[in-house]
């Protein structure tokens, strides 16, 4: 007879049971799996890196993992790092990463999943003006922070064939300190929005469900400043067809 038991939050293993193996037989994941602490000298395969404008991708000696991607002193140069298109809204697809920046002044970074592996020179997926979000995706939602915008938060954005939206959430990137950004589609192309663990957002038909996204992380200077952002971890999952 097959039990089921539903955890809505996370499984909290403590005591010994914290530090020793605490799980037998054999675990079958029901789901598409895609885990990358950035551990090794170059990265994986399944990245493409973009910096043909001058800026790097490359690991670094992080504890535990890191990969940096450095933009140069050059204004509107960029960096970029996206995976394979292999995630598709009609799988439920999940996306989160932990990531810092050196310097939140002037500077432009996505966070999410798009529709392209790169973007032409000078431009990330999104990115916003004033109050106008500009995407060069045509599909795809994103975590943004740009201080070319009004209001210098991180927004949650969306593009669905070329129409595009974008939230303020109200809370800005601190210097040099980590937050994980999640996003999750369901079957329908609807986007919920998560920050530090937290549902913060949620976005209506957000993608066509039926057209293939990677995961997208990028940063532009915005002035002769170079800029760093630093991706701890990636994590992806969706529902096996």
């Amino acid at each position: 007879m097959t039990q089921r038991i539903n955890v809505e939050r996370k499984l909290n293993f403590r005591g010994s049971a914290e530090s020793n193996p605490n799980v037998f037989g054999n675990i079958w994941n029901d789901k598409v799996i895609y885990f990358d602490d950035f551990l090794g000298d170059v990265l994986r395969d399944e990245w493409t890196p973009s910096g043909n404008n001058g800026g790097t991708e490359a690991i670094t000696a992080g504890t535990g993992g890191t990969v940096t991607l450095t933009t140069t002193s050059t204004s509107e140069d960029r960096s970029i790092l996206a995976g394979g298109l292999n995630w598709y809204p009609a799988q439920n697809p999940a996306f989160f990463a932990r990531v810092q920046v050196d310097n939140i002044a002037t500077v432009g970074i996505n966070i999410g999943l798009t529709d392209a592996v790169t973007e032409a020179n000078d431009h990330l997926a999104f990115e916003i003006s004033t109050a106008t979000i500009v995407d060069t995706c045509t599909d795809g939602v994103s975590w943004v922070f740009d201080t070319d915008a009004t209001a210098k938060y991180w927004h949650y954005c969306n593009t669905k064939d070329s129409t595009q939206g974008g939230t303020s959430y109200g809370v800005a990137p601190v210097n040099a300190t980590y937050a994980v950004l999640g996003v999750s589609i369901d079957s329908d192309g609807n986007a919920t929005f998560w920050y530090n663990g937290q549902q913060v957002g949620y976005k209506a038909s957000a993608v066509t469900s039926t057209t293939p996204l990677c995961p997208f992380m990028g940063v532009i200077a915005r002035t002769s400043a170079a800029r760093i952002l630093t991706v701890d971890y990636v994590a992806l999952f969706q529902d096996r067809s």
